[in-house]
């Protein structure tokens, strides 16, 4: 059967949101809406802009939800804040806040906003990992090694487990229809197999050096121009969830 992800989500008119002075993007997310707020922190580096956020009174956002924010630039371009979201993919990266456990022989943990400690990544070691798995909890998950990293096609994207580990189903078919708005196939940067457990956080951009074309990527920790949108703590107005 052939796999067509063109108009796979068809957003209603006008479904989404941008009010507070247009400082919010109120967008559709999963079965409800999550709220992102302007102005966008950084460029800078990873604990920077998650500080920043922080900050904020605000959350960092993960793959999944940075995924339905592009994908809701994508489809209604001509709005001025969804320009400047797909700008930031253009031309520089989103971080996303996931952090990886890769460990040797198996697989890769995921587990979305892992705190920064003395200014590293802070992520619970493979058993503590586990047993949040074990333990129901969504924010944690595991893929076996064996995923397709690389060059590949939208629709291997779509499928492609590591990317649904980060993103969700649903988010890894989003980023497949976006990755559409690029001349080159979408790319996947990721460790294949470690010699002994590594930790790594997480990228999204559309503009590498080889070419346009979307990336999923890992990025440096003190890699300076990554950028992210800070998301509302409750899914009423977004100036609610701001401190005081």
């Amino acid at each position: 059967m052939r796999f067509n992800l063109a108009g796979l989500f068809k957003p209603l008119k006008k479904d989404y949101e941008i009010s507070g002075d247009r400082a919010e993007m109120r967008i559709p997310h999963l079965e409800g809406k999550i709220t992102f707020m302007r102005p966008v922190k950084g460029p800078g580096n990873y604990a920077g802009v998650q500080e920043a956020i922080n900050s904020a009174g605000l959350i960092a956002p993960t793959m999944a939800q940075t995924a339905s924010l592009v994908y809701t630039a994508n489809q209604n371009p001509n709005e001025v804040e969804f320009g400047e979201v797909l700008d930031i993919l253009d031309t520089r990266w989103f971080w996303v806040f996931v952090g990886k456990r890769y460990v040797k022989n198996k697989g890769v943990y995921i587990r979305d906003n892992p705190a920064i400690v003395n200014g590293r990544l802070d992520l619970e070691n493979e058993s503590e990992l586990q047993n949040k798995i074990e333990a129901g909890d969504k924010s944690v998950r595991f893929v076996p090694f064996g995923f397709k990293i690389g060059e590949q096609k939208a629709s291997d994207l779509a499928r492609n487990s590591y990317l649904i580990g980060l993103a969700g189903k649903e988010g890894a078919e989003k980023l497949a229809e976006i990755s559409g708005r690029y001349n080159l196939k979408p790319k996947v940067w990721s460790l294949e197999n470690v010699d002994k457990d590594e930790i790594g956080m997480s990228s999204l951009g559309g503009c590498y050096c080889e070419g346009s074309r979307l990336g999923v990527g890992s990025g440096c920790f003190y890699d300076q121009d990554g950028c992210a949108f800070g998301v509302c703590r409750t899914n009423d107005k977004g100036t609610n969830s701001l401190k005081n």
